[in-house]
This record gives C-alpha cells, sequence and structure tokens, in this order.
C-alpha cells in the first residue's frame, strides 16, 4: 500500500484550513464587537437624553396642568365671593 504525496499532505491541510477558517471568525467576531460597541455607545446616549428629556416635558406639562387646575380654582373662588357678595348685597333693605 502506497501513500501518495496528495494522500499524506491532506489531513495537514485540512487542520490549516480549518485552524485558518477558525481565526478569520475569531477575527469577524472581534470586528462585529468592536463595531457594536462604537454604534451602541451613542445610541444609548441618545436614548437615555431622549428619556431625559421626555421626562422634563411631561414635568413641564404636570406643571401647567397644575397651574391651571389652580387658576381654576380662584376664578371659581372669586366668582363664589362675587355672587356671595351680590346676593348679601341684594338681601339688605335698602337705605333710607
Amino acid at each position: 500500500m502506497s501513500l501518495s504525496r496528495n494522500t499524506v499532505c491532506c489531513p495537514n491541510r485540512r487542520g490549516h484550513l480549518h485552524t485558518r477558517a477558525t481565526l478569520i471568525d475569531d477575527i469577524i467576531d472581534l470586528h462585529d464587537q468592536f463595531m457594536g460597541t462604537l454604534f451602541s455607545k451613542p445610541k444609548r446616549n441618545h436614548a437615555d437624553r431622549f428619556q431625559q428629556s421626555g421626562k422634563a416635558i411631561s414635568d413641564k406639562i404636570s406643571f401647567i396642568q397644575h397651574g391651571s387646575i389652580c387658576l381654576n380654582h380662584i376664578k371659581l373662588a372669586r366668582t363664589m365671593r362675587y355672587f356671595k357678595y351680590t346676593i348679601g348685597c341684594m338681601n339688605q333693605a335698602p337705605v333710607g
């Protein structure tokens, strides 16, 4: 049984090709991780700023709504005082 040069070299070539493919896969994985890191930081910063601005807008709307409610109560109190005064004046006997 004689072995040719190709049959002897094939296992080494397979091992070499497998090692090379593994290294290339590892390099691609590292590149993907690096690129993901590059894009994830700005994306996360943008999301954080967006959340903060959304909270600020929500706080301002809440403040405006609270102020509107306070103004409505003030107007209602003034109206009630006006009518109380007007009705009180009408119930008094005329002078003279």
